[in-house]
């Protein structure tokens, strides 16, 4: 047994940071922004990768420094990760660039009289010199794992790799709508925003005329917030390359729960996913950032504050058109019965068929997070566990209590307002709707009393104008109640 070489650790870490280039442009992109910077600049072409910057820059010294491994200016001491509002704060990706590929670096500070540049090569400094140069920090990365060809193996044909590159610029401009970036990507389409800190500005510089939808809701007592926009069905592209999420300003990757979330209420045409950017505002110390080393992933410390945003951001599916029109507001409407779990009522105007769910996801929620019927624990089978587990955090959200860990899962508590059945039958219901292609918000909505639901639609009379309700009239009824209702429902 032997202690490793210091290159040869950095070498061997730099793997888990670096496996790709586009996580070469994430870390670059990621320091230009801390740096302060206005305007970006992307260039990638014949295996060189160039990021230029317009921020703070750096003295000769400090950019020595910056590629030496843990060498940070963002914090002091593990905990100051807790509310950290950078992107950057290992001190690890430069020092891992630099130990896998040829690396250059040019850097002026507004007020220095030149810029320096410095050269390094499988992480050894070979050059520094004086030269000429703007304010900011120009980045050149080369020969990416020359010194471990095997790695490059297990990357994509160049194309897709350099598509990756170009997605996961545009992620950022969106991200951060009051900087400008360009791009000049081989084989890909250039990348012009001019950073005017308009979001829906961004969107059309970047997809063009997407009749984008702004969303927006707030937590009650909190300070956690959901803001952005929903674009029109026809920016829907695979692999969720549109679907842009970012906590406190950091981009993460739209995948576990939060997908789950996401196809819930923005539901996919066969394999094209609506597009979308969501901006989470959370507490600081409801989050971590360093949970990954890749940075596209944070913990968070209760999953379904951000269930509960999105259910309260989102009204409707974007692209359900309207199956009828509603009265609004709603007149006292009197429980005929259920269809296909649908509420039939009665009102002064005809009769009601609406969809609990979006009752409760939209009217009830708040109400459904303060009460909460209690049960004996239940446990879940192992086929109960495999449906419900994906999406526990939605079901926090709206008031079920089940818990998925390890290879147990146990329910202890439903919503208060659930009509009168006990925990196994709940249990039945919930994944008898998921197995059938339903939601956890209409899985739910079908354990609640009908009396109750309907109660919401008076205390809030105008919740989707008129997109997720259809009225009609008596001689319409019977020949409503004979065809598939699911066709004209909001979940699909």
């Amino acid at each position: 047994m032997h202690i490793l070489d210091p290159l040869t650790a950095t070498q061997l870490a730099a793997g888990a940071t670096i496996d790709r280039p586009a996580a070469v442009v994430r870390e670059l992109l990621d320091n230009a922004i801390d740096a302060g910077a206005r305007h970006i600049g992307v260039q990638v072409s014949a295996g060189a990768i160039h990021v230029r910057d317009d921020g703070c820059g750096m003295s000769p010294d400090e950019l020595v420094l910056a590629f030496q491994r843990h060498t940070t200016s963002k914090l002091q001491h593990a905990n100051d990760t807790v509310g950290i509002a950078t992107l950057g704060f290992r001190g690890e990706a430069l020092a891992a660039i630099a130990a896998i590929a040829a690396v250059s670096a040019v850097s002026r500070r507004v007020n220095d009289p030149h810029a320096t540049e410095v050269r390094f090569a499988a992480g050894e400094l070979q050059d520094m010199r004086a030269c000429a140069g703007k304010p900011g920090t120009t980045v050149t990365v080369e020969r990416l794992f020359y010194t471990s060809p095997h790695r490059r193996t297990f990357w994509r044909q160049p194309h897709v790799e350099l598509q990756r590159i170009a997605d996961m610029t545009a992620r950022y401009a969106l991200c951060y709508p009051h900087i400008a970036i360009t791009t000049d990507i081989a084989q890909t389409e250039p990348i012009y925003t001019q950073g005017s800190g308009d979001l829906a500005q961004t969107m059309y510089e970047l997809w063009g005329d997407v009749d984008p939808i702004p969303i927006q809701a707030t937590l009650a007592g909190t300070t956690a917030q959901v803001t952005g926009l929903i674009a029109s069905p026809r920016s829907a592209r695979p692999l969720r390359r549109r679907q842009i999420i970012a906590v406190n300003h950091r981009p993460i990757a739209p995948r576990g729960a939060i997908a789950h979330l996401l196809d819930e209420v923005l539901p996919p045409q066969r394999t094209l996913y609506p597009a979308c950017v969501l901006q989470f505002t959370l507490p600081s110390e409801s989050i971590e950032v360093n949970s990954r080393e890749g940075k596209e992933d944070v913990m968070l410390r209760t999953p379904s504050v951000v269930a509960r945003l999105v259910y309260a951001a989102v009204s409707a599916p974007a692209h359900i058109p309207d199956v009828g029109t509603a009265m609004l507001p709603f007149p006292p409407l009197q429980v005929l019965g259920t269809h296909h779990d649908w509420i039939v009522a009665s009102g002064a105007e005809g009769i009601f068929i609406v969809s609990p769910a979006n009752i409760m996801r939209h009217c009830g929620i708040d109400s459904l997070a303060r009460g909460a019927l209690i049960v004996p624990p239940q446990q879940l089978s192992s086929t109960q566990r495999a449906r419900i587990q994906p999406h526990q955090h939605a079901f926090a959200a709206l008031g079920v209590d089940v818990r998925c860990e390890d290879s147990t899962g146990y329910l202890y508590a439903l919503p208060a307002q659930a009509r009168t059945i006990g925990p196994v039958v709940a249990l039945t219901h919930l994944v008898k709707e998921l197995r059938s292609g339903g939601t956890p918000a209409s899985a739910v909505g079908s354990l609640l009393e009908p009396t109750w639901l309907l109660q919401q639609l008076a205390r809030h009379p105008d919740p989707w104008g008129g997109h997720t309700s259809l009225v009609i009239g008596h001689h319409r009824v019977q020949h409503a109640l004979r065809r598939p209702l699911s066709s004209a429902t909001p979940d699909g």
